[in-house]
């Protein structure tokens, strides 16, 4: 199984890195590789901006990995079949079923111990969303003693805040509405994600 995924992440990895004036038709062992259903299932995460949103009245989906996995099936002459998840768990678990085929997800070292990664396709930084009139306004007054930060469960920025907080409490959901919900609920202090979500 690692050899077909460290294939698969080497042919994605040339297929979007190519330029983009040149349009050469992948190997049938390379679109096998990468769709084996014969279409490219892509998994998406719902909500966010680097990945997919829908309107809510037109129903029209846009996004960074949305457009990206797009314009890969475009590229391999097969359909695109974009598989939304309401969080990243949901799709990394639904990932190791074989239910999608490619994916735009963080980078972390334990990540990479289980899936591999083509070159990176994307920078964001991480912040903070605060309630108007909280009491933090520097980046010091968040880790405190009884503040509590909301963030989405299994994420990179999960991951981060795990690692770096010492005094404040981290507070999890499940999705990313959930976690806006929170300080929005008086549930948390504050919010931590990456920035085109916060925004």
């Amino acid at each position: 199984m690692r050899t077909i995924h460290w294939l698969m992440t080497a042919i994605l990895g040339l297929l979007l890195t190519g330029c983009a004036g040149i349009h050469t038709t992948p190997t049938p062992e390379a679109r096998q590789a990468l769709a084996p259903t014969g279409k490219l299932r892509v998994g998406l995460l719902l909500g966010s901006p680097t990945q997919v949103v829908r309107d809510s009245v037109t129903g029209e989906m846009k996004g960074v990995g949305f457009d990206l996995g797009k314009e890969l099936a475009r590229r391999m002459g097969v359909p695109f079949e974009p598989v939304l998840y309401p969080s990243i768990g949901a799709l990394l678990d639904s990932g190791k079923s074989g239910n999608w085929d490619v994916a735009f997800v963080g980078f972390s070292p334990a990540r990479a111990k289980e899936w591999d990664f083509a070159e990176l396709h994307l920078e964001v930084e991480f912040g903070y969303l605060i309630p108007v009139g909280s009491s933090i306004s520097t980046m010091a007054d968040v880790d405190r003693p009884g503040i509590r930060v909301a963030v989405q469960e299994k994420s990179l920025p999960d991951i981060f805040l795990s690692r770096t907080l010492k005094n404040a409490v981290v507070v999890r959901a499940s999705s990313l509405a959930g976690t806006l919900e929170m300080p929005k609920s008086g549930k948390a202090d504050a919010m931590f994600g990456i920035k085109p979500n916060l925004f």
